[in-house]
């Protein structure tokens, strides 16, 4: 299981301009209509605060993992999200965040979703790797790095 079989080069956004976390969470739930025109958005929407209630998903070093589970979806999807200067969001390590990797999954693929959520947070937890994705300026680039990085971690 590797991130490229879930994540799409045009599913990762570069430059995001988000004011607030509540906003991000809007942005996102729109999106999941996107990939699946029967995704309610309010729904997903829902989904996020209901999950994020349960504790941050703000894993630290700039980078958040929020993520939910579906019956919208008939595959595990990721987006890939960079906030430039970063966005408020109460993350472990009170900083804000900079990289936001969307996990959603339909809600019968449990154990897939939790080892990539495993994968993602490995990779995240790479200082020096968020520094260098913090430098990528496009979508391909981003993906690339990504991808990189999670080959190393077969």
């Amino acid at each position: 299981m590797h991130l490229k079989d879930f994540l799409d080069p045009a599913f990762v956004f570069p430059n995001l301009q988000v004011g607030s976390k509540e906003e991000l969470f809007h942005w996102l739930a729109r999106l999941a209509c996107c990939m699946n025109p029967e995704a309610d958005p309010e729904v997903i929407h829902e989904r996020l605060q209901k999950r994020e209630a349960q504790g941050t998903t703000g894993i630290g070093n700039g980078v958040a993992i929020p993520h939910t589970t579906t019956s919208f979806l008939d595959k595990t999807r990721c987006v890939l999200i960079q906030v430039p200067g970063g966005v408020a969001y109460d993350s472990i390590d009170g900083s804000p965040v900079s990289f936001i990797f969307l996990l959603m999954s339909p809600s019968v693929a449990i154990g897939e979703h939790v080892r990539l959520l495993a994968r993602i947070a490995r990779i995240a937890h790479n200082r020096e790797f968020i520094e260098h994705l913090s430098h990528a300026k496009t979508a391909e680039e981003i993906y690339r790095l990504v991808v990189r990085e999670d080959e190393r971690h077969v």
